[in-house]
């Protein structure tokens, strides 16, 4: 039996009040052969503090994937490289510029991580730019379709370099599938590539394959202001009607959906869509 673990995500479960929360995504994946898996990190140690209270061992981990530069996602990488000292690192290659976020009229915010961490730890990184099997059924993909347009909250959210500023490609996000018993599991951080170009992705990879559960973020706030939707109501109700044409049996979302999306999702998606809050758990 595979145990799948929300360690951080913006909203606690009301049956772990124990545990902290944070703008973020973390999630353990405990698998059946005995291998593990850390898919992001959130912004700080406190995905590191809820394992311990879950009954998570971060220093066993056998690998650790983070699905994009952006500091919510990968801002736990030195508490994670302290805790283990053996697990590799999976991400895309670093960005070329700095990502930032910005709004007109507004302060540029920082949106990633200091890089001076890659330097300081050169032999725990493998940078992916290929479809990669990291363990026995686990593959990160990188080369997501653009069939579909990208979320529109991506709008506020740049690359930065000397001075100029370009809106990012997110050609620095991956996600990760694991393929069990001729069914698949997909992980994604924040789809900024768009979640039914990740669903398109990987039914191009897998053909013919079930998809048991999709688990990650579908960026429908706008990144602006966090409760703010980034598309029209319509747009959303229609994105959830797409969803449901998927071969796709369940769907595990939070984080950068948001809530108001969230609800709107869930109108139209029923039993197939539930948050996946910090503390909750999945078996398969």
């Amino acid at each position: 039996m595979m145990r799948i673990v929300s360690l951080i995500d913006n909203i606690r479960s009301p049956d772990h009040p124990e545990l902290s929360v944070e703008h973020g995504i973390s999630i353990a994946i405990l698998m059946d052969d005995g291998h593990s898996i850390l898919f992001d990190s959130g912004q700080s140690d406190a995905f590191l503090r809820n394992a311990r209270l879950l009954g998570v061992d971060i220093a066993g981990i056998d690998a650790a994937v983070f699905s994009h530069h952006h500091y919510d996602h990968c801002g736990g990488i030195a508490a994670f490289i302290k805790e283990n000292i053996t697990a590799p690192l999976y991400l895309r290659p670093i960005p070329e510029g700095r990502c930032v976020s910005w709004t007109e009229g507004r302060p540029l915010k920082n949106a990633g991580i200091k890089k001076e961490i890659f330097t300081q730890h050169t032999e725990r990184f493998v940078f992916v730019n290929q479809l990669s099997e990291i363990l026995p059924g686990v593959f990160i993909i990188t080369d997501i379709s653009r069939g579909h347009p990208l979320p529109r909250g991506n709008r506020h959210l740049f690359l930065e370099k000397d001075g100029e500023r370009w809106n990012d490609p997110f050609e620095h996000e991956l996600f990760m599938v694991i393929k069990r018993d001729m069914k698949l599991i997909v992980f994604s951080g924040c789809s900024h590539r768009g979640i039914q170009n990740i669903l398109d992705t990987t039914l191009q990879s897998f053909p013919d394959m079930p998809i048991e559960c999709l688990v990650g973020g579908f960026h429908l706030i706008d990144s602006s202001a966090a409760n703010k939707m980034g598309g029209s109501r319509q747009e959303i109700q229609n994105l959830g009607k797409a969803l449901l044409e998927y071969p796709v049996k369940q769907y595990y979302t939070g984080h950068c959906t948001g809530i108001k999306a969230f609800d709107l999702l869930k109108a139209v998606m029923g039993d197939r869509l539930a948050y996946f809050a910090t503390g909750d758990q999945i078996t398969i």
